[in-house]
């Protein structure tokens, strides 16, 4: 397993370097306005393509780890049901844009869907790759669509494209990478078998059904809140601050990809010490944002984003300090998904509804700054919740299964 994670960690640090580089080109060469109004887009789509999962992410990783003579199967049948769902999460991103965008363009809002139904469909055929063993496809397309992305998008912007062109280069690039994958998926094995039944209880799958996107939802809303609530100058520079602890929680983003198939294929008594383990190894690898944002928080943002941004400081220390639960809650999560997914569901309730009531009073008040000091507060309860759902099983006899 750590030595697929660091393959995938490198491929992911690499696409996140070249996503930065395009990032910082994005803002300078857009306004403040366009700019905040890009990074709302790319939050609300991050949420709607993990909402468009619907728990099959979960489900795919653990059937195809167990079953992986009928893999293209189930990464088949996985694909039609995202397709549906990833056209229903580009409906949602529009709307959610054209609410809260300084400048909505329902041009833009259709443009950015195609990026959204894309990405929901081959994220899904990655997962598969992922569990099925090779990496060698998700690894090139990582760094092949980000290198894209900048490449096309660098000289559209220069060429006077603005945000709708910004938009059509990431559009393009996850249609390319979709075909990509749709091609490579006819290699998978299928053994012609019928179709398994789901992996463990109808309730467990709905409990992780509902749970996976009320916890996308609740890893970005923040923005969305801000975009409502704040300032075009808030969500810019929050957004900004934001971007940075998303590259720093790759590693632990691709260590966690790969703790869902391990823990549905380890024996019980031995899931423990494999949860902590990986967890250490994601604290680890978020030190060093954690460092950046203690030492010369408004110097790095001013470098990367240009001088407006320095201001930005404060939000990117606390933001720093946050990166250290969340790489945790991403171990966590993908642990808890498969072993018990009703505890899954309440943390993340419970989360969700602290982390919007306390928004809701510390945006007005405090804007940027209150929604950064909530999200540090809501990863700190999360963690604690998932821990507690891991060490208080009733019954470790039954994991792996879906409760």
């Amino acid at each position: 397993m750590l030595t697929k994670a660091s393959i995938l960690t490198a491929a992911k640090i690499g696409a996140a370097g070249v996503s930065a580089i395009w990032l910082f080109v994005a803002a300078r060469e857009l306004d403040v306005a366009a700019f905040g109004d890009l990074v709302l887009l790319l939050a609300m789509g991050a949420i709607a393509v993990q909402a468009a999962d619907l728990g099959l992410t979960a489900t795919v990783s653990a059937d195809v780890a167990r079953r992986p003579t009928a893999a293209r199967q189930i990464a088949g049948a996985a694909a039609r049901r995202r397709a549906r769902s990833g056209v229903a999460a580009a409906a949602v991103v529009a709307l959610a844009y054209l609410t809260a965008a300084s400048r909505p363009s329902v041009l833009v809002a259709l443009v950015f869907g195609a990026s959204v139904a894309a990405t929901s469909v081959h994220g899904v055929l990655a997962t598969a790759w992922r569990a099925f063993g090779p990496i060698g496809v998700e690894v090139g397309t990582e760094v092949g669509s980000r290198a894209l992305v900048l490449g096309v998008g660098v000289a559209v912007l220069a060429a006077g494209g603005g945000l709708l062109g910004a938009v059509a280069v990431y559009a393009a690039a996850d249609v390319a990478t979709l075909l990509l994958f749709a091609w490579r998926t006819s290699a998978l094995p299928d053994d012609g078998s019928p179709p398994a039944p789901p992996d463990g209880s109808r309730s467990g799958l709905w409990w992780l059904a509902v749970a996976v996107p009320l916890a996308n939802v609740y890893w970005r809303l923040d923005v969305w809140l801000l975009g409502v609530l704040g300032s075009a100058s808030d969500l810019a520079h929050y957004g900004a601050a934001y971007k940075l602890l998303d590259a720093s929680l790759l590693p632990a983003l691709a260590l966690a990809s790969l703790v869902a198939p391990r823990v549905a294929a380890t024996a019980p008594d031995l899931v423990v010490p494999l949860i902590r383990r990986a967890a250490l190894l994601a604290v680890v690898s978020v030190l060093p944002i954690v460092v950046v944002g203690l030492v010369a928080p408004d110097r790095v943002l001013g470098a990367l984003y240009g001088t407006s941004y320095r201001s930005g400081g404060e939000l990117l220390t606390v933001l720093a300090m946050a990166a250290v639960p969340s790489a945790a809650v991403l171990v966590l999560t993908a642990t808890v998904m498969v072993v018990d997914r009703r505890r899954y569901a309440r943390a993340v309730f419970i989360a969700l509804g602290l982390n919007v009531g306390v928004n809701l009073v510390a945006i007005p008040q405090w804007g940027a700054r209150g929604a950064a000091w909530t999200t540090l507060a809501s990863q700190l309860v999360l963690i604690t919740l998932l821990w507690r759902s891991i060490a208080s099983s009733p019954d470790r006899s039954r994991w792996g299964t879906v409760r």
